[in-house]
């Protein structure tokens, strides 16, 4: 005999602290102390679709290139810094925004801190990095050839919605790929990597007052 079903469970959205630093960057924060970690998440409102046809990929290749060097650290720099702390951060793009996110454990918010808003604020696009995730990018494009599965999702987006801009493939095409620059990944960061342009949204062990302050700086 089947048991009898109980009352539905009740979820409860935590609550949303919203707040806007000096600097226009909107803050969302959401106080969670289960745990003694920090995880934030910068939303850039701008990805695919605010390329033109024919720098189809420049927004994925700006977010992908973001941890691969700054002004003042290399990209193995920025590596071994947070490994040293058992910390993470990831950039990449979807079709209607960027981000950069970033796990900390609490103990160690300020020195995450301090890699995370250098990746963001201070990317320098090395010429040696670009030209390795290019020759990458086309590496998989003449891989997806050899995947069914690959090529009919590239003819199902073109079938579904034709020439509007979801019709391109996110991470571009050869064409597109082979023929951007450094130039135009730095054009797009400085064009939208902006702090009136975007949302922090952190959860974790902070409030608002605390996280505030730190990032004011």
């Amino acid at each position: 005999m089947l048991p009898k079903g109980g009352p539905d469970p009740k979820f409860t959205l935590p609550a949303i602290e919203k707040s806007k630093l000096s600097n226009g960057l909107n803050l969302w924060v959401v106080r969670q102390t289960e745990l003694p970690i920090v995880s934030m998440n910068l939303v850039i409102n701008a990805g695919g679709t605010m390329e033109t046809p024919d720098k189809s990929g420049v927004a994925s290749m700006t977010a992908s290139m973001l941890t691969q060097g700054t002004k003042s650290h290399t990209a193995v720099d920025i590596s071994n810094s947070l490994q040293a702390i058992g910390a993470q951060v990831n950039a990449g793009a979807s079709w209607d925004n960027s981000g950069v996110s970033m796990q900390t454990i609490t103990k160690n918010l300020d020195k995450a801190l301090d890699i995370y808003a250098d990746v963001i604020t201070n990317a320098a696009f090395p010429d040696t990095e670009f030209q390795s995730l290019k020759r990458r990018a086309l590496a998989g494009f003449l891989q997806r050839k050899a995947s069914a599965t690959a090529v009919a999702g590239v003819v199902y987006d073109k079938v579904l919605y034709g020439d509007q801009i979801y019709g391109r493939q996110l991470s571009g095409d050869e064409k597109t790929v082979r023929g951007l620059s450094r130039d135009d990944l730095q054009s797009f960061y400085k064009a939208n990597y902006l702090p009136n342009n975007a949302t922090l949204i952190v959860v974790g062990d902070v409030t608002t007052a605390d996280i505030s302050a730190r990032l004011e700086k």
